[in-house]
């Protein structure tokens, strides 16, 4: 691979058409996207204390939402056309 691009996205129109953006940018060069979300468990702050752990409900809820919409998210970038070069990496840490 010729190219590394790490993409954060929120999942949100602006984040795909940044990434419809960059894939005719990079349309005829050999990359590897690197797709990013980082989600954050709602209902916990620091200012309380509590903190989320993998296997709470509300944890692994966010979580397969979160997968969720990644898969979805590069099942629409497989369907653009032209897409050959280009490699796909998703990562979805949690940010607790």
């Amino acid at each position: 691979m010729d190219k590394r691009i790490l993409f954060p996205t929120d999942y949100s129109k602006n984040a795909w058409n940044a990434i419809s953006y960059e894939l005719q940018l990079y349309k005829n060069v050999h990359c590897e996207f690197y797709l990013l979300n980082a989600y954050q468990v709602s209902g916990y702050t620091l200012d309380s204390m509590m903190v989320s752990e993998s296997g709470e409900p509300h944890y692994e809820k966010t979580k397969v939402l979160s997968e969720e919409a990644m898969d979805n998210l590069i099942g629409q970038i497989k369907f653009q056309p032209r897409i050959q070069n280009i490699g796909f990496t998703p990562f979805v840490p949690s940010t607790v």
